[in-house]
C-alpha cells in the first residue's frame, strides 16, 4: 500500500489514501480505480505484503493493525468482483446492508461498484483478489445475494477457500507459465460458489447445462457457434438453450468466447504450436480478426497475445517470432 496523508474532501486530513497497485500511486487518486480510504488506524500502519498479477486479476497481501476502510469514489469507476481471505486476525465486512464477521480462513465478495465498509479490531492479515466484470461475465443481479454474505455453508465454498489460502502462502506464487491456469481456477471456484448460492435448479437443467457445455467444447472452432447452432444441434429451441444458460449464470456468448480465448492462450505458450503466428492460431479458434482478439484476451488476461508471449519467452518459455 502506498500511503498518503491528504484531504481531498470533507472527511478531513486525518485519513490515510492507499493503492493496492504502487503503479497507481503516480496518479492523482481522482483518476485512480483502486484508493481506499483508511481510518481509525492503531497499532501497525497498513501495508501491502505482496501484490502480483495472474492476467487480468490483481493480487495483494495486506497487513495492518486495528484499521477501518471504505473505498474511495473513483473506486466505483472499477467494475468487477473482489475476493477476499482472512489469513489472520478477525475482520468485518459490510455491504448490500448486510455484515458478516470473519475469522482466519474464511472468504468473502463484494464489489467496488457499491460502497462498502471493512473493520479490524487488531492485527490482521488478509488476501484479496481483484476480478473484473469482462473474467466473470455476470450481472450484478446474480451475485448481489452473496455479497458480504456468510458462505461458509456453501460446499464449493471450500475450493475457493483452498485456492485463496494457497495464493496467501509466502512461497507459492505462481510461475507466470501457470499464472493463467491458477487464475481460472480461482474464477472456477468463484464461479462454483456462485452457482452454489443460487436458489437450486431442477437436476434436469443442470444435466442438460453440462451436456451443452461438453458439446460446446467439442465445437470451438466451429465458425457459427450461437444459441441456435446449439438448439438445431440438440432439438431444442434457442430460448430453452439461454434460459438454461441463463439458470447458470452465464450466457452462451460469454462462456464460447472465454473457452476460445483459454484455447487460443494455452497455444500461444505451448511448444508445439511455437512457429505458428498468432493470427494462425486465433483465427483457428473463432477469432479471425486482430483488433478483436487482442481486445478481447487483454480484458480476459491483463495483456494482449503478443505482449502476452513474449513475457514468457523472456521467462525462458519456448516460443517463437510472429
Amino acid at each position: 500500500m502506498v500511503p498518503r496523508e491528504e484531504s481531498m474532501g470533507p472527511q478531513g486530513p486525518d485519513l490515510v489514501y492507499g493503492w493496492l497497485n504502487p503503479a497507481s500511486a503516480e496518479k492523482d487518486a481522482r483518476d485512480n480505480d483502486d484508493v481506499i480510504v483508511v481510518s481509525g488506524m492503531t497499532g501497525e500502519p497498513p501495508s501491502v505484503r505482496a501484490s502480483f498479477a495472474l492476467g487480468a486479476l490483481e493480487v495483494a497481501l495486506v497487513a495492518g493493525g486495528a484499521v477501518e476502510v471504505e473505498p474511495w469514489e473513483t473506486s466505483r469507476q472499477w467494475q468487477g468482483v473482489v475476493v477476499g481471505y482472512l489469513v489472520s486476525g478477525s475482520m468485518r465486512v459490510s455491504q448490500e446492508e448486510r455484515t458478516v464477521d470473519l475469522a482466519p480462513g474464511d472468504v468473502v465478495l463484494y464489489t467496488g461498484a457499491h460502497g462498502y465498509r471493512i473493520s479490524a479490531p487488531d492485527a490482521h492479515e488478509y488476501l484479496l483478489v481483484r476480478i473484473p466484470t469482462s473474467v466473470l461475465a455476470l450481472r450484478h443481479g446474480e451475485l448481489t445475494t452473496l455479497l458480504a454474505a456468510d458462505l461458509t455453508s456453501l460446499g464449493a465454498t471450500r475450493l475457493l477457500r483452498a485456492v485463496m489460502s494457497t495464493l496467501a502462502s509466502p512461497d507459492s506464487r505462481p510461475s507466470d507459465a501457470a499464472a493463467g491456469h491458477v487464475a481460472d481456477a480461482l474464477v472456477a471456484a468463484v464461479h462454483a460458489v456462485l452457482a452454489d448460492g443460487r436458489a437450486p435448479g431442477t437436476a434436469t437443467v443442470l444435466s442438460l447445462f453440462h451436456s451443452l457445455v461438453l458439446w460446446i467444447e467439442e465445437h470451438l472452432q466451429d465458425a457459427e457457434l450461437d444459441a441456435v447452432r446449439i438448439a438445431r444441434a440438440h432439438e431444442l429451441s434457442p430460448r430453452t438453450v439461454r434460459r438454461v444458460f441463463a439458470a447458470n449464470g452465464v450466457t452462451v456468448s460469454s462462456l464460447v468466447r472465454e473457452r476460445r480465448l483459454e484455447r487460443i492462450r494455452d497455444e500461444l505458450v505451448d511448444p508445439g504450436h511455437a512457429r505458428e503466428s498468432i493470427g494462425t492460431i486465433a483465427a483457428r479458434w473463432g477469432f479471425p480478426d486482430p483488433a478483436t482478439l487482442s481486445s478481447a484476451f487483454t480484458r480476459r488476461y491483463g495483456a494482449s497475445p503478443r505482449r502476452y508471449r513474449a513475457d514468457l519467452q523472456r521467462q525462458g518459455q519456448p516460443g517463437a517470432a510472429d
